[in-house]
């Protein structure tokens, strides 16, 4: 399986990354993150499951998944500060945020859809065409008020 996204592609059995058609270096680890984040994209990959795959052993924490993630943004050119592909899931683990094209060996091809969070959808629960209570901009979260006695 080949996947592109944006101007990346990464091969796994040939065990290349590239931008552009340029061979991007990235290190055996994080190369093995991404192509597990790619073919599981839109999904979150978890902490847990990131370790229990590339280091079944239980040789390594949850540092070695962030270090193999800072280096796969490098690859990219990116920064978790100014986000980008590679999107962490806060306590929970990280996504590709962008869409991925899948090439089988046999030439067919798949699109996996793409999730980038909405700040402007409307809030869970709330009505078509309207918004959820309190979740204007500034409002404060809304409570039940007890029953009056």
């Amino acid at each position: 399986m080949i996947y592109r996204f944006g101007n990346f592609e990464l091969d796994p059995d040939r065990s290349t990354f590239t931008r552009d058609g340029h061979r991007v270096r990235l290190e055996p680890t994080p190369f093995r993150l991404l192509a597990l984040l790619l073919e599981r994209a839109p999904e979150v990959v978890t902490h847990e499951e990131a370790l229990r795959t590339l280091w079944p052993d239980g040789s390594a924490s949850e540092g070695s998944v962030a270090r193999a993630v800072r280096e796969i943004r490098r690859a990219l050119r990116e920064s978790a500060a100014a986000g980008g592909t590679l999107r962490t899931v806060r306590r929970q683990g990280y996504a590709i945020d962008a869409a991925v094209e899948r090439r089988g060996p046999r030439g067919e091809t798949e699109v996996a859809g793409w999730r980038r969070l909405d700040p402007d959808a409307p809030a869970a629960g709330a009505e078509p065409g309207g918004s959820a209570p309190g979740s204007e901009p500034g409002a404060a979260p809304t409570r039940p008020r007890p029953a009056r006695r």
